[in-house]
């Protein structure tokens, strides 16, 4: 694979120097392309530019290892700020002066730390980043990207765990939770949140096993050959450590709160094959498939064993989980399946990448040219390990999985010939409306109409997907095709003043209210429940209302029916009461009118 431009480490007393130097050139640098990449040598290392005293001692490991935490701490926020070079140039001109950090530099992709102990750590940002947050761009990209299924109710069930709630340096962990609540909820899904104490080993025992997809947010590990997974309990009663458990203390990736875990052991002892069929577990943690460039699959088997149709997990530590889960989820609740939904983060846009390269290992789906990065680019040498982080999924035949029945996604489509089209709709939820010429938007469905105007003359066709839409107003559209087959929550629909020859709304069973006149329709199938009908001024032979038996308004208008159509229509008008409303029938205009049985109707207490 092709490396990046690499740019050589200078001496350390020229690069000082230039550092001191031209303070004001590193300033307009940031003012070029994008205002983001900078390039700005602060390098700091041993004792004849920090003036030591020979004679103090060297930093202990311990003194080193609570510098190094310290350091993580803030580059960990900072990678998702706003403007990451400004704040790694801050910090490290702080923690170059001290004795247990050897060297530290800042450059256009990020920050590079060698501890005392010559221990290399990275935050590394791709050369595409944006001035924006990993939060502002997450958000932006689901609101571009989603489509969604029924809100009407799946009858499915999410859990979205937040293990590290309690770590104030991840605050962006509660954004992704919140951000796939609202897609899940759009969906129509039950969405449940569990953090803090509530993630504790007796839900993962009694409650986990209930949900058809699960997004765990935690801390976990591999070590004596098994996946541990951390709980947000730190505390058991005596007779429950017997269950498979250990106080999983991590200490070489800096765990600095003690958290019981679980394993495929405590997987195995207590779940019945209750897991639901079609179900998927997400664990968004270090090493939940494995470590050190080796699979380990026991996390995986346990509950694939009972009852999960796929498992995701990472094969190394990773700090970007979160957010390829989020967009994994976001393609999954789009219909896809599951290969096509991996598949699409090869594309996972590199400025909402945390990208967060912590020795050395590269936030990449398949391959790797940050292997060898510290020694390539500032001549280090290799860092502790060089492991590439990679989201796998287990049984390697899931990769048909799918989430969400694509023929299940609302979806109407029409085919204009207009200059410029308004449509309004109403109901609940985001839907992705795309104009059939290359542009496309997101939009709240609140009632409001949208417009839009083609730059020229031609028949495109009209794609709406998602949401939870009640209500289609698409009338005087000059519209030659609708279908509204795929949208079986609508219970209203405008299409009048148009060019429609047909009209299908028999898979419609929730729609109450049509008004579909002055089109060219000569049949129509309204074998539903409405309660109000509108369709004059068509070219209707014939006409069935016996399902509607809540109607109230019929005006059918200016049509082709006959005597004989007319009376077998009144035929099929039920008799029934409609408390505090009229029963209104409109017939005049068609052939039959003067000669039909309008009793037929009247007996029924039809007003004409």
């Amino acid at each position: 694979m092709m490396k990046k431009n690499f740019i050589t480490k200078k001496p350390e007393a020229e690069t000082i120097q230039k550092n001191a130097a031209s303070p004001k050139s590193l300033m307009s640098r940031r003012n070029m392309k994008f205002g983001v990449l900078l390039l700005a040598i602060l390098l700091a290392v041993t004792g004849c530019n920090k003036n030591k005293d020979s004679n103090l001692p060297e930093a202990t490991d311990e003194q080193i290892e609570q510098v190094y935490q310290e350091i993580k701490l803030s580059a960990d926020s900072i990678l998702i700020s706003a403007d990451p070079i400004a704040g790694f140039e801050a910090m490290a001109t702080e923690y170059a002066k001290m004795e247990e950090v050897k060297a530290v530099e800042v450059r256009e992709d990020g920050l590079f730390v060698k501890m005392g102990n010559d221990r290399v750590v990275i935050w590394y940002l791709p050369a595409e980043i944006q001035m924006e947050s990993g939060q502002q761009a997450m958000s932006a990209l689901l609101s571009k990207a989603s489509t969604t299924a029924s809100s009407t109710g799946t009858g499915k069930s999410v859990c979205l765990i937040n293990q590290q709630s309690y770590e104030s340096g991840r605050t962006w962990n509660t954004v992704c939770i919140n951000i796939l609540y609202e897609r899940f909820y759009s969906c129509g899904w039950d969405v449940r949140i569990i953090e803090n104490t509530d993630v504790n080993l007796a839900f993962i025992r009694d409650s986990l096993e209930k949900y058809d997809a699960v997004y765990y947010i935690a801390h976990g590990s591999e070590f004596d050959n098994k996946v541990w997974i951390c709980t947000n309990e730190t505390t058991l009663e005596e007779q429950s450590t017997s269950c498979a458990l250990i106080n999983l203390v991590d200490k070489d990736r800096g765990l600095v709160k003690e958290n019981y875990a679980f394993n495929a052991d405590f997987i195995n002892k207590y779940y019945q094959c209750k897991i639901p069929t079609g179900s998927i577990v997400y664990m968004v943690s270090c090493q939940s498939m494995g470590s050190r460039g080796k699979a380990n699959n026991t996390m995986a088997e346990a509950f694939v064993k009972h009852g999960a149709t796929v498992y995701l997990g990472w094969n190394e530590s990773n700090y970007s989980g979160q957010e390829a889960g989020m967009f994994l989820y976001d393609q999954l609740l789009s219909g896809k399946t599951l290969n096509e939904a991996y598949a699409s983060l090869e594309s996972f846009p590199a400025n909402v990448r945390r990208a967060w390269q912590q020795y050395n290992l590269g936030f990449v789906f398949s391959g790797s040219d940050l292997e060898n990065l510290a020694e390539d680019k500032l001549g280090w040498g290799e860092p502790e390990h060089k492991y590439t982080a990679t989201l796998n999924f287990h049984p390697a035949t899931a990769g048909n999985f799918r989430l969400v029945d694509p023929n299940a996604i609302p979806k109407i489509t029409m085919t204009t010939t207009a200059n410029t089209v308004g449509i309004t709709l109403s109901g609940s939820g985001t839907a992705n409306v795309n104009w059939g010429d290359g542009t496309s938007e997101m939009l709240a469905i609140t009632g409001n109409s949208i417009e839009h105007t083609y730059a020229s003359s031609g028949s495109r066709t009209i794609t709406i997907t998602g949401g939870n839409i009640t209500m289609l107003n698409c009338a005087g559209n000059q519209l030659t095709a609708l279908d509204v087959s795929k949208n079986t929550a609508l219970t209203a629909l405008y299409c009048g003043s148009n060019q429609l020859t047909a009209l299908n709304v028999s898979k419609n069973t929730a729609l109450s209210m049509l008004w579909c006149e002055s089109n060219q329709l000569v049949a129509l199938d309204v074998s539903k429940t409405l309660t109000r009908l509108n369709c004059p001024y068509n070219q209707l032979t014939a006409l069935d209302l016996s399902k509607n038996t809540a109607l109230s308004m019929l005006w059918c208008h200016n049509n082709q029916l006959n005597a004989g159509a007319l009376n077998t229509l009144f035929g099929t008008l039920h008799g029934n009461t409609i408390p505090n409303q009229s029963k209104e029938i409109n017939i005049s205009g068609n052939p039959g009118e003067s000669t039909c049985d309008k009793s037929i109707a009247t007996n029924k207490g039809w007003i004409f």
